[in-house]
């Protein structure tokens, strides 16, 4: 039988105690640990290379201990596992048993099913650290995953969309868009019922822009919040064109009762637009502090508002008429509530009415400031 010699070669120092190799053959296939080689003739046969110990098979010994065996250097390892735990969400806990020496790819979304069906997993409370879904965690010792969900924008879009019948939402986090998301819709045929409970929904738009508005109504769309403090809030619209807040279109129909509508900029509409064939009830809670060249708390295009309670205070008109409404074409009507302390650079700081039609019958419009003409009201000719 003829000795033959098979050279091993390797890309880093010497070979050492210290550290596990994989071996390859002269094809670059990676051999298994305590593979046999076969040689028919002198060869440098074998490569070494360092081993990451990216595979390993996790054996469990009759007495529920664990190891990890590396596939290609056999090296024997430490195992640690992770528990992953629902939270608020529905689904059964489970148990990963992972290695420290690869990173763990943590799960998305689809293990555990949302609590309400609008949250989504937005991370993995890990000790006292957030991990995003699917973000790669060392592990290090045995811990557990915890679930956190939260109502993003696009999960709040994607649900009203996807919505039947009557639904409610409940808010139990702020909703603050990103650099890529749009005006929140509520299509027609929708009927949505959205609790703010205390929490506030932000288009977070710093520059004016075409889609600038918070929410565009073209079904049906009721605003509550039962928080004491009554602050829930839409907020952070800074529309070029018109509503800053929210956009009633034609056939849409909006009812505020105990949130706030506050800090929202527009050409026309700063808080709320109605165009023609839309309406706006305003039973309870507030218009407040914002801002249009023309309507600055709210701008009826041929729509109607029925104000029987509620406030409309502190909106500005900057560039012409109608600090707290405008009415150009469409229908007011007021039985009860508060039009206070609004401001026009021009015309009609508490109620500018252009054309169309304006009664009152109980309520309060005082301490409102017009550059010109009709602290109060105006009606032009």
């Amino acid at each position: 039988t003829k000795q033959l010699k098979i050279r091993l070669n390797y890309d880093s120092a010497k070979p050492n105690e210290s550290m596990d190799y994989m071996a390859f053959d002269r094809n670059g296939k990676k051999l298994l640990a305590k593979e046999r080689v076969a040689a028919c003739r002198d060869t440098d046969f074998v490569r070494l290379e360092p081993c990451d110990h990216a595979e390993q098979e996790i054996v469990t010994a009759e007495d529920g201990t664990m190891t990890a065996s590396c596939k290609y250097c056999g090296r024997v390892g430490e195992v640690f596992t992770i528990a992953f735990e629902p939270g608020e969400g529905k689904g059964v806990a489970f148990t990963r048993a992972v290695t420290p020496e690869v990173d763990y790819e943590l799960p998305d979304g689809s293990v555990f099913e949302s609590p309400d069906g609008v949250k989504k997993l937005v991370g993995w409370k890990i000790g006292g650290d957030l991990y995003a879904p699917k973000a790669k965690f060392h592990v290090t010792q045995d811990c557990t995953a915890v679930a956190q969900w939260t109502t993003t924008w696009a999960s709040l879009q994607q649900y009203i969309s996807e919505s039947t019948g009557t639904t409610r939402i409940y808010l139990s986090n702020d909703v603050v868009a990103t650099d890529q998301d749009t005006t929140l819709v509520v299509p027609t045929g929708k009927d949505v019922k959205l609790f703010m409970e205390g929490h506030s929904i932000n288009r977070n738009v710093t520059e004016a822009c075409v889609d600038g508005t918070v929410i565009r109504v073209e079904g049906s769309l009721d605003i509550r919040d039962h928080s004491d403090a009554k602050n829930g809030c839409i907020t952070g619209g800074n529309s070029s064109q018109n509503a800053g807040g929210i956009y009633v279109a034609d056939g849409g129909k909006l009812r505020l009762f105990g949130a706030q509508i506050s800090q929202n900029y527009a050409a026309k509409g700063g808080g709320v637009y109605v165009e023609r064939g839309g309406s706006f009830d305003l039973t309870s809670g507030t218009v407040r502090q914002n801002f249009a060249q023309g309507g600055g708390g709210i701008f009826l295009e041929g729509g109607t508002c029925t104000l029987t309670g509620g406030d409309v205070v502190d909106n500005r008109a900057t560039d012409s008429h109608g600090g707290g409404i405008f009415v150009n074409g469409g229908d007011l009507q007021m039985t009860r509530g508060e039009i206070v302390d609004n401001a026009a650079n021009k015309w009609g700081a508490g109620v500018m009415v252009q054309s169309g039609t304006f009664a009152a019958s109980l309520g309060y419009i005082q301490r409102n400031a017009a550059g010109a003409y009709g602290g109060g009201i105006y009606v032009s000719k």
